[in-house]
């Protein structure tokens, strides 16, 4: 398996983020698709979107209330989409 580094993470509008790694795969993808169990419902909210960062332990994408996304996950959902 490859260890793929989310390099660059940001807000782009509503509810969306954008995402590009270090092997060049890149996208938009919106929060409300990973929002299937209500967790971090406050991220719907554009301004609370905005606050993403890429996790410095294991590389995910994250905010401040705790929820994250694997990159793993993100790079295999942006691979089906290109």
């Amino acid at each position: 398996m490859t260890d793929y580094k989310i390099i660059e993470a940001r807000h782009t509008n509503d509810t969306k983020f954008y995402v590009r790694f270090n092997d060049g795969l890149e996208g938009e993808l919106d929060y409300k698709d990973f929002n299937t169990l209500g967790l971090g419902a406050d991220l719907l909210e554009p301004t609370y979107l905005s606050k993403i960062f890429i996790d410095d332990n294991f590389g995910n994408v994250a905010w401040p209330n705790g929820v994250d996304i694997c990159k793993d996950y993100l790079h295999q959902i942006l691979s089906k989409s290109t």
